[in-house]
């Protein structure tokens, strides 16, 4: 059962994620500490997959169900990628002004993809100040460079299919 994985009052934080604006500040402590579990976590991917397909009786608003499990699922590689991350972003650097020296793996790509679709989610969060505690911080600032190295990514594109990535990265 899903309900397992949560406790009834995160239950009632991922319920009201997408619908309350002010949260006091114990309530706020308790929002940090469900997202920062929910890294990585794939038990939480699994349990939020079977709220969504089961009838819901718990009434939580799809949009909140959907964040929660692409925070675990986004994040489950974040622990081979974060030591790199910076060397990462110099290629992708180097890339825009043509000195490109070093590679990077299709994983790696994969996990940075991961992250840059995982920080549209985030931003509207952090901008509400709801993910303001050192983990969460980091891990924003990693999907932050994680999408805009995706855009330049795409951005230099293959004369031959723009709608693929460009292949000069990729370390093939």
């Amino acid at each position: 059962m899903p309900t397992d994985i949560f406790s009834s009052a995160e239950l009632e934080l991922i319920r009201s994620l997408h619908t309350r604006e002010d949260y006091p500040p114990e309530a706020l402590t308790s929002l940090h500490e469900l997202f920062i579990s929910c890294i990585g976590n794939m038990a939480v991917n699994k349990a939020v997959d079977a709220l969504r397909f089961e009838k819901n009786e718990e009434e939580i608003p799809s949009e909140s169900l959907r964040f929660i499990r692409n925070l675990s699922y986004r994040t489950r590689h974040i622990d081979r990628i974060a030591p790199r991350l910076n060397d990462i972003f110099k290629s992708f650097t180097a890339l825009k002004t043509g000195d490109l020296e070093e590679k990077i793996s299709l994983e790696d790509y994969g996990i940075l993809y991961d992250l840059s679709i995982l920080y549209k989610d985030m931003e509207v969060f952090y901008e509400q100040g709801l993910m303001e505690s050192p983990e969460l911080d980091d891990l924003f600032e990693h999907a932050q460079k994680a999408s805009e190295m995706n855009s330049v990514f795409f951005s230099v594109r293959s004369r031959k299919n723009p709608a693929k990535p460009h292949r000069a990265l990729l370390a093939l």
